[in-house]
């Protein structure tokens, strides 16, 4: 996807979250690492870079919590757009049958027991992630999750007063065959945002040749000629005449 966008014309940059790809080990043990450190302080960091390198324009494409983090960082208030894909509060209640059984699972039991004692989480291995995490990160966000409105309670202390502030257009990516991010609990995520300007692309997974997309394979590149389009092109609407100011 930054390669599709790069030849675009567009400045992209990918980075690897503390604690994951590239930058595990690096000094830091996965139980000490944060999930709201990953908004705060990486996401933080890399708008920083792209502010330095972009000549006109910032915008953040966001997968699952990529979509959720960002205005967790201070400079998240210059960004122009955000494109979010597969980006929810995964309450339990506001998933189907049998899923929500499987969710509460998940933020209940089979995160807390399996990130003990370990510095990280085996979420390959369990088939929940294509890769493994932090086990610091899996227990914030269990604990987060276990709770109704997520990281957005104000029982956790965190800083969120530019999420209703947020002004910029913000292109929603849900996919209907990914059972981990159902549109309900995406809705919820939304109304977080109540003052961007939302528009809905409801992803159908039948385009794609292999007639799915769930929660990870929307990036894949047999994916680019069915669904990348659509993002560049609203990428470039919305570059074109940006009239946004910052917002604290």
């Amino acid at each position: 996807m930054a390669e599709h966008l790069a030849g675009s014309r567009f400045n992209a940059i990918i980075f690897d979250y503390r604690g994951t790809g590239e930058s595990v080990g690096e000094g830091l043990n996965g139980a000490d690492i944060r999930l709201d450190q990953w908004g705060s302080l990486d996401v933080h960091a890399v708008l920083g870079m792209a502010t330095e390198l972009s000549g006109k324009g910032l915008f953040l494409l966001g997968h699952s919590a990529g979509g959720q983090l960002f205005g967790l960082a201070g400079n998240s208030r210059h960004l122009d757009g955000v494109v979010m894909v597969s980006s929810l509060i995964p309450w339990w209640r506001s998933f189907p049958l049998p899923w929500n059984l499987r969710v509460w699972m998940l933020m209940h039991l089979v995160m807390p027991l399996f990130s003990v004692g370990r510095d990280t989480f085996p979420a390959r291995k369990l088939g929940i992630s294509s890769m493994n995490v932090p086990s610091g990160v899996i227990r914030q966000w269990s604990r987060w999750g276990r709770r109704r409105d997520y990281f957005f309670d104000q029982c956790w202390g965190l800083d969120l007063h530019r999420y209703p502030a947020f002004r910029f257009p913000l292109l929603v990516c849900h996919i209907d065959d990914d059972h981990y991010a159902p549109w309900k609990a995406i809705q919820a995520l939304l109304r977080k945002l109540p003052e961007t300007q939302q528009e809905i692309w409801h992803v159908e997974s039948g385009l794609s040749r292999t007639g799915s997309v769930g929660h990870v394979n929307f990036f894949r590149p047999e994916m680019k000629d069915v669904y990348w389009g659509r993002i560049v092109a609203w990428l470039e609407t919305h570059s074109a005449d940006l009239q946004y100011g910052d917002y604290d």
